[in-house]
């Protein structure tokens, strides 16, 4: 099974988070948005209501009569433009204006969408006693539409069609910009794992550029350029010494060589002076072996180096004694 790249996850995580916050954020309007637009509606209605009560008792106040031609016009406009019926009776119980029956002429011209409205299940209805001076003279009953209707609901719809586009806009940006923030979050850390695969590939001259990192990855790219400087210069370190190295054993196998040639030849007579140098390169060879084995145990930290000095003046005399063969070896020729 595949495992996920960090700028996977980091794009899944960042996904998982601003879609959440997103839908959760957006239905929490909608839902919210739909509950508020009702207890608008609601209010709405009871101011009118209210309207229609405060006319028809000062319509009584002035002439004794609950309804007048204002009062009527003013129920057929609630009617018309806020579905709003009223049924008023008056203290004996006479019906003496009625605009429920509106109901079924607006259903038959088309002015709602359900074809067949049943009042006791389509309709609530409100009851409003009327008093004048504390003394009951009407009732007034008022039948609104448990659900929103006509523009009402024309409104709801378009304002729901608004929230769910800017739903789709803001998961879009939002996929979009954890696309683009996810590879930039990330672009350090390939440039880093590249530059390590480079190293190990002994690629010395390899750099991170620290430039181009955040603030945040710029410690480690510069930690990195350092890294890689330090091994780059002990490469070079191992090299020079291995070819100081080579040279420092060619010189004594070169010296045994010409005298084990000279005794072979007649050259030199093998007198103890002669062997006690060819004993001497031999020796030296060892030695070097054998410094070579000290060196490589003083990378153990546990080991501690000891300083001495060294006779300069002996040093030399023994290497006038290699020397000298190779010379006389040349002037022969």
């Amino acid at each position: 099974m595949r495992r996920l790249t960090l700028r996977s996850k980091i794009l899944f995580y960042l996904l998982v988070v601003s879609l959440f916050g997103i839908f959760l954020t957006s239905f929490s309007i909608l839902w919210g948005f739909e509950d508020q637009f009702n207890e608008y509606l609601q209010i709405n209605r009871e101011e009118r209501s209210k309207l229609i009560e405060d006319e028809a008792i000062n319509s009584y106040k002035e002439t004794g009569k609950l309804i007048d031609n204002q009062l009527i016009n003013l129920m057929h406009q609630q009617a018309m433009t806020d579905n709003l019926f009223y049924r008023i009776t008056d203290e004996e119980g006479q019906v003496i204006a009625d605009t429920t029956m509106m109901l079924g002429m607006m259903n038959r011209m088309g002015m709602h969408s359900d074809s067949d409205i049943d009042m006791k299940t389509e309709y609530r209805k409100n009851t409003y006693d009327l008093t004048f001076d504390e003394r009951y003279v009407g009732n007034m009953e008022v039948y609104y539409p448990e659900e929103m209707i006509g523009e009402d609901i024309a409104f709801l719809n378009t304002i729901k069609s608004n929230i769910y586009l800017a739903i789709i806009v803001t998961v879009v940006l939002a996929c979009v910009f954890s696309l683009l923030f996810s590879k930039r979050l990330t672009t350090g850390y390939r440039k880093l794992s590249k530059a390590i695969q480079e190293l190990q590939d002994h690629k010395w001259r390899t750099r991170v550029p620290v430039k181009e990192l955040s603030d945040e990855m710029k410690p480690l790219g510069e930690s990195f350029n350092r890294l890689a400087e330090s091994l780059s210069k002990e490469e070079i370190l191992r090299k020079q010494f291995t070819a100081d190295f080579a040279h420092e054993i060619r010189t004594p196998l070169a010296t045994l060589r010409s005298q084990m040639e000279a005794f072979q030849d007649g050259i030199f007579e093998p007198t103890p002076k002669r062997l006690q140098q060819s004993h001497d390169e031999l020796m030296r060879l060892v030695r070097l072996v054998g410094e070579l084995e000290e060196l490589l145990a003083a990378e153990n930290p546990q080991i501690k180096l000891n300083k001495s000095n060294i006779d300069v003046g002996y040093l030399l005399r023994l290497l006038d004694g290699q020397f000298t063969p190779a010379f006389q070896e040349k002037a022969f020729h």
